[in-house]
């Protein structure tokens, strides 16, 4: 019986024809999809047995130089955190299961506003060639947001291959970071009465004391688990020195040197650069000025409002390079920093800590709410009447966890309000920008 037909003997009638011609497709696309085998994406663990799989997507994912032994390794021996902080991606059709992508899903703990705060560090996120374009490395990394929540850290940091994927997730860039190249040379001077020497295996306490304290000061500097500290004192390269003064210990400096070939040019990465003072963080530098014979130049990275940057900049820096008609000078290189994710933008501003006191009203992606910070913490309260700071979620990562200035936010159109109310949220936001010698 034709549909005209059916029209004629009544609208239900033919309603109910309709829908057991519906039904009837949708039995033939299950039994289809049987047959041919449903693709699904699920998520898990990776285990011991995974290792080979790994290895093959990690090489053409991240195609360097390194073999399938030193991968292996990278899997295992990760100093960030154990084998077990690996995610798979499995697409399963026809009841074969097949790994088509992984990222570790670091659980850390990063210094925010003077307080140790638990975050997830994302990392290694590859994959498959047969598997890309279709949404993998998204949902992944979504994936681990939903473990990151359910294990409250507030927020995920990572360092992205390209900035506008993880743009398109929620991320937002914190502000640069500084690679200074410094001609030893141009230390000169900077060397003081303090007493310099190698640290030895008894100093161990006294080194984690003083990046502690240091890692206070900054925004993003890692809570060294021991691990972590093995993996810097186990490199055969790297090297400490520890600063006195009166007898006690202030700072120290650990570095690499690195050469390309034997009799190449020798280069000198610093790693850390801790000082109670400004001051002891210049003694530091003067001391590697005794290099100068054996190093051409020296890495140094440095947050963009590091005050280490003003105290070096009437120095020859860059004499042992020639500059052109566009840059006379070129001091090192600007390079990107972390991007972060705020979990919840509530919890987040609960985590960290504060300098400063102050009351304010809030809304992020136009939930409002109050915030009160008293004694370096601060808490979500009811809102209340009031000039309000309106922030989008991006905004507020940037600001509240990347240390990038407020009132340069609102200039971009993430934060918006009241004058009074934009400084006062300034005064009371703000950390110094972000970094960190602990690349994940």
């Amino acid at each position: 019986m034709g549909p005209n037909r059916l029209r004629s003997k009544g609208p239900n009638l033919w309603r109910s024809a309709k829908r057991a011609r519906c039904a009837l497709f949708l039995r033939k696309l299950a039994s289809y999809r049987t047959l041919r085998g449903v693709t699904t994406l699920s998520f898990r663990p990776a285990r011991a047995d995974d290792l080979e799989r790994l290895v093959e997507i990690h090489s053409l994912a991240f195609p360097d130089a390194r073999g399938a032994e030193e991968r292996r390794r990278n899997f295992l021996a990760k100093p960030f955190g154990p084998f077990a902080d690996l995610h798979v991606a499995v697409r399963g059709r026809g009841g074969r299961e097949d790994i088509v992508g992984h990222a570790f899903g670091f659980g850390l703990s990063a210094f925010v506003g003077g307080v140790a705060v638990p975050v997830m560090g994302v990392a290694t996120v590859g994959v498959a060639p047969e598997a890309r374009g279709g949404g993998v490395a998204s949902a992944l990394v979504d994936h681990l947001h939903a473990i990151a929540r359910s294990s409250g850290m507030v927020a995920s940091f990572l360092y992205p291959f390209r900035q506008g994927f993880y743009a398109r997730m929620g991320y937002v860039a914190a502000p640069p970071v500084v690679h200074l190249a410094l001609a030893l040379a141009s230390l000169s001077g900077l060397r003081d009465e303090a007493a310099v020497r190698r640290a030895n295996g008894d100093d161990r306490a006294v080194l984690h004391q003083l990046y502690g304290l240091h890692a206070r000061q900054t925004t993003g500097m890692l809570v060294r688990t021991e691990r972590l500290w093995q993996m810097h004192f186990s490199h055969e390269r790297r090297a400490f020195f520890l600063l006195e003064r009166a007898g006690a210990p202030t700072g120290y400096v650990s570095f690499s040197l690195e050469q390309s070939e034997p009799h190449g040019e020798t280069r000198l990465d610093v790693v850390d650069l801790v000082g109670a003072t400004l001051g002891d963080r210049l003694a530091l530098l003067g001391f590697l000025h005794g290099l100068r014979d054996q190093v051409s130049e020296v890495d140094l990275c440095l947050a963009t409002d590091d005050p280490l940057l003003v105290a070096l900049g009437d120095r020859d820096l860059d004499r042992r390079r020639f500059g052109t008609s566009r840059v006379e000078h070129a001091l090192g290189a600007l390079a990107t920093g972390p991007m972060v994710w705020l979990a919840s933008p509530q919890a987040a501003l609960e985590a960290r800590g504060y300098r400063y006191d102050g009351v304010f009203q809030l809304a992020v992606d136009g939930a409002p709410f109050g915030f009160v910070v008293e004694g370096g913490r601060g808490r979500v309260v009811a809102e209340s009447a009031g000039a309000r700071v309106a922030f989008t979620a991006r905004g507020l990562a940037a600001v509240a966890y990347g240390g990038f200035p407020l009132l340069r936010a609102a200039a971009l159109g993430w934060v918006s309000g009241d004058p009074d109310a934009l400084y006062a949220a300034a005064r009371v936001l703000d950390v110094p920008a972000w970094n960190t010698w602990d690349r994940f």
